[in-house]
């Protein structure tokens, strides 16, 4: 019997996407995007500036939250979702010796229950990694 390995699942800084070159290439040219509603999910394969497979950015618009606890809620459960799929993830691109910056837009104007979160936001992945054959189960 293989001894049980102790995933941490923690979203740090190294995690979050900060470069502002990165963050402009997402938006105008990204390698793959996926839509589902309430989430857009764009993903650009390259270089990172940190030593890890994956680093994300989350958006939510002002336009449509005019409060900030609004849209510090929305990004919190996107967060916490992302935090339970990341070792899937990271094994994955790691399997293919990739790193990918990964930007996710909630597009929703309403707040939507966390299971609905969860439920579209793992099928948004699962779809924008399976158009490059890195797909997490």
């Amino acid at each position: 019997m293989l001894p049980a390995i102790k995933v941490r699942l923690s979203f740090s800084k190294k995690h979050r996407l900060c470069s502002t070159k990165l963050i402009e290439q997402l938006y105008s040219k990204p390698s793959a995007s996926s839509y589902l509603f309430p989430f857009k999910v764009s993903c650009l394969y390259t270089q990172l500036p940190e030593d890890m497979p994956l680093q994300t950015l989350i958006s939510v618009s002002s336009r449509k939250f005019k409060h900030a606890h609004d849209r510090n809620r929305i990004k919190r459960q996107i967060r916490e979702i992302l935090r339970h799929q990341q070792p899937l993830i990271h094994q994955l691109l790691i399997k293919q010796n990739k790193q990918a910056a990964l930007l996710i837009t909630f597009v929703g104007k309403e707040h939507q229950p966390f299971a609905f979160m969860q439920e579209r936001l793992n099928t948004t992945l699962q779809q924008l990694f399976d158009q490059h054959e890195v797909a997490p189960k």
